[in-house]
């Protein structure tokens, strides 16, 4: 999962983290990217990247991309 945050045209990875998940684990095993919100607050527009593998299998190069938002949070 990468957090991205918008630059100019672009976008940036501001935080990005990688977990391991095990079948049937349910809810509690999540991964997620943070980061913390700069001293400098300010109206940044942010979105995740999400790429699932699964072990052992061939996939696509295809990740999910969610809709952006726009937040009072500038890093």
């Amino acid at each position: 999962m990468w957090l991205q945050k918008r630059v100019g045209n672009g976008w940036v990875t501001r935080s990005k983290q990688a977990k391991t998940i095990k079948q049937g684990c349910g809810s509690v095993a999540r991964t997620n990217a943070k980061a913390n919100c700069g001293g400098i607050v300010a109206k940044t527009t942010w979105r995740t990247m999400v790429d699932v593998d699964i072990i052992g299998v061939a996939d696509s190069p295809e990740v999910l991309i969610t809709k952006s938002q726009t937040l009072w949070c500038n890093q």
